[in-house]
């Protein structure tokens, strides 16, 4: 039987577990990942420097899921009993030790940047060279160029998985009146790391999610003054960061209140070195993080394979996705995104995800049309902004399992996801 040749675009955890999976013997696939870096693991690599830009891991940063949850089905964390909350440095050793337990190395090309995909599936990118670089002969790749320092490729695939994660292109704020009038640094949390870097200064954190409180926990060591600017709207998710950072051991900035730490309403405005509340409360900052979040990017897809741009540039969010995993206008699932949702716990989800691709691109699974798959999607009453991939995560991988259910027949093994949002693999 022929292999279906897969592109899968980025070499963090998902494109991990999607290569893994589709590697497997039962899918008759053949993987090829596509990482931008010298390395794997993407987000889950600590780059001190902030250097690389697509690394928003900072130096005590813990997990806020436990690891039980966390794993692969396949692989457990080698901690026993598995600690609840690990460092990054443990993420990141349990992902690379993944990938050597299951011998991903070999479908992997590292400094290669994709630059294009087409209709037809020909992906063209760029591969860094330099004298040590071995390359291993690839008879489907067509040599475009080269020089001492690159060369550039086109090579064809019989589909895509786009698993290159939202933790790249950040998203700032800038609409705010009198931003660019700001005589004090702004940086995005992405580009946070130690809060010793800060010592002594007066700090104002804008953002209530996991990244923003958990900042304000660490900067109360060393700052002179924490300032946690939010809308009052996200309580409950400023509430639910601070229950994990509890469960984590991390420090807590609640605990200051009064003394460092302060909670005030969204900025009206800046006007150069003074930064406005809309309680007309006003403050001289030394500096402004924004743990704002990131935005959903895809610049290397062409033509058909394009997502709708004005809903991804003005409203935050990307269509048409089926079960926020297929694209609409390929029933035969040959362009899938894997883990496009948040609030779920990534690894076992794009494990999961990666077996339903596996079985539509096997034709153990059928799709239905692209009128019928848009259809759906356009019936759904979702938010039309950044909250359209908020997603509970228990039942969003639940309907997988029910997508799978009638093709696990093919298989000795089948899933199975608890309360406790943990993935089991089961012998049948």
């Amino acid at each position: 039987m022929k292999r279906i040749r897969v592109c899968i675009v980025g070499g963090g955890a998902s494109g991990l577990a999607c290569a893994r999976v589709l590697a497997l013997d039962e899918y008759h696939c053949e993987p090829t990942v596509f990482e931008q870096n010298p390395y794997i693991c993407g987000q889950w690599h600590y780059d001190p420097e902030a250097s690389s830009g697509t690394s928003g891991i900072y130096k005590n940063l813990r997990t806020n899921i436990p690891c039980m949850a966390m794993q692969f089905s396949d692989f457990p964390f080698p901690n026993d009993p598995p600690e609840a909350y690990v460092d990054a440095k443990t993420v990141e050793d349990y992902l690379i030790a993944y990938a050597e337990k299951h011998q991903l190395r070999q479908y992997i090309c590292l400094n290669t940047t994709v630059n294009s995909i087409d209709e037809t599936f020909t992906v063209t990118y760029t591969m860094k060279l330099n004298p040590s670089s071995k390359l291993l002969p690839r008879p489907e790749r067509q040599l475009l160029e080269k020089t001492d320092d690159y060369a550039v490729y086109a090579e064809k695939f019989d589909a895509v998985c786009v698993a290159n994660g939202h933790y790249s292109e950040i998203y700032l704020p800038d609409d705010i009146p009198g931003f660019h009038s700001h005589t004090f640094p702004i940086i995005h949390s992405r580009s946070y790391r130690d809060p010793e870097q800060y010592r002594n200064l007066c700090v104002i954190v804008v953002g209530a999610s996991h990244s923003g409180v958990d900042i304000c926990g660490e900067l109360i060591s060393s700052s002179k003054q924490v300032i946690l600017s939010m809308k009052e709207q996200n309580t409950d998710h400023f509430n639910l960061a601070l229950d994990l950072l509890r469960q984590s051991g991390k420090p807590i900035c609640t605990d200051y209140l009064s003394t460092k730490f302060c909670i005030v309403p969204p900025i009206e405005r800046i006007d150069q070195d003074t930064v406005y509340f809309e309680n007309q409360a006003s403050i001289k900052p030394d500096l402004i993080i924004f743990a704002t979040g990131y935005e959903y990017r895809m610049p290397f897809l062409q033509g058909k394979l394009q997502i709708d741009q004005t809903r991804l540039l003005e409203n935050h969010y990307v269509y048409p996705l089926y079960k926020q995993l297929f694209h609409a206008k390929f029933p035969d699932g040959t362009l899938s995104f894997l883990v496009i949702p948040y609030r779920i716990v990534p690894f076992p989800l794009a494990e999961l995800q990666s077996h339903v691709v596996a079985r539509v691109l096997c034709g153990l699974i059928s799709l239905p049309s692209s009128e019928q798959m848009i259809a759906y999607i356009d019936s759904l009453t979702l938010p039309q902004n950044r909250l359209y991939h908020c997603v509970h995560g228990v039942e969003y991988a639940r309907d997988f399992l029910e997508m799978m259910k009638d093709s696990d027949r093919h298989f000795n093994y089948r899933f199975s996801v608890d309360d406790q949002r943990r993935t089991r693999q089961e012998i049948q």
